[in-house]
């Protein structure tokens, strides 16, 4: 990227901005806005101050751009051989029953089916992210065996001992009643039934890393993250069978800086229009804050697998 920003479309009276395209493209330090500090709640539950989401968060130049960055169909720092590698461990067939809570844009939901051929019950919290998701799954001639619907977190139903397998993607730190999502989760499972989990948790409870408040703050949803014992207590109490607990911050941090170092190629090529280097500006700035507060080690990306004996 030129120093100056002129390939950007950047006024010459825009040194704030130049200056944090500058260190956002050589990967240092950002300028974070001053957080107040985090408050511990009830059950380990750890609420940072309240900001108000924008009513539309992933708009269709948001998924755009998180397409080309991370690849397509995905919206975060995942990809096609990183699923595959998710789900090996459920061993999936055809004959099973399978739920999936956070499907993002259904990249997962229709490997699934073209991989294992499970027919996959697939719901997002987010509306745009599932309409859009269930338009790739129509485009894909899947719209009956990959279907994504919406469904909110708080008010989803899920059927008593229907489910082989059921996946919570990225999803429960941002639910106001983990141990209700949860119980039904576990409520859903068919005996032997496995319940997966991918989530962001917190180190323990109390002080922790400005950099991870920094994160909480930054997210486009309220994020309130349960510390990792508070998991694994709350996974005993319920009497599920705990078969894995892995801490894959490494590999997510990894899997952030590759996503990024190829979209910087794609900007050398060919600088995109203002507003374009803007949202990317946003979104490079959000994961930024998450390295920083993973690095700190009070901020954890954890997969867990259980199962109901």
């Amino acid at each position: 990227m030129p120093q100056n920003g002129a390939l950007l479309g950047l006024r010459p009276d825009a040194p704030r901005l130049r200056e944090r395209l500058r260190a956002w493209w050589h990967g240092t330090e950002i300028r974070r806005p001053a957080v107040a500090e985090p408050s511990c709640a009830a059950e380990s539950e750890v609420a940072g101050p309240k900001s108000e989401p924008a009513p539309e968060f992933w708009t269709p130049e948001r998924i755009d751009l998180a397409q080309c960055i991370w690849g397509r169909e995905h919206i975060g720092p995942s990809g096609d051989d990183y699923v595959a590698n998710l789900l090996k461990p459920l061993s999936l067939d055809p004959s099973m029953s399978l739920l999936e809570i956070g499907a993002g844009l259904g990249a997962a939901t229709r490997m699934m089916h073209k991989r294992f051929g499970v027919w996959p019950k697939s719901y997002e919290p987010d509306p745009q992210l599932a309409a859009v998701a269930m338009s790739l799954s129509v485009a894909a001639g899947l719209g009956k065996k990959a279907p994504v619907a919406h469904a909110p977190l708080e008010t989803f139903d899920i059927r008593a001992n229907g489910f082989d397998r059921i996946i919570l993607r990225d999803v429960l730190h941002t639910a106001h009643d983990k141990p209700a999502l949860l119980g039904r989760a576990a409520g859903g499972l068919k005996r032997r039934g496995q319940l997966l989990i991918t989530d962001f948790v917190l180190h323990e409870d109390g002080e922790f890393d400005p950099s991870v408040a920094a994160w909480i703050v930054g997210e486009p949803a309220e994020v309130r993250p349960w510390t990792e014992q508070a998991l694994v207590d709350w996974i005993a109490a319920a009497g599920l069978t705990l078969h894995i607990i892995e801490d894959e911050s490494r590999n997510l941090r990894e899997r952030v800086l590759e996503g990024w170092a190829g979209y910087q190629n794609l900007l050398r090529a060919s600088p995109p229009p203002p507003e374009r280097i803007l949202l990317a500006l946003a979104e490079g700035e959000r994961w930024q804050r998450c390295i920083a507060a993973l690095d700190s080690g009070g901020l954890r990306h954890c997969r867990v697998i259980v199962s109901r004996p």
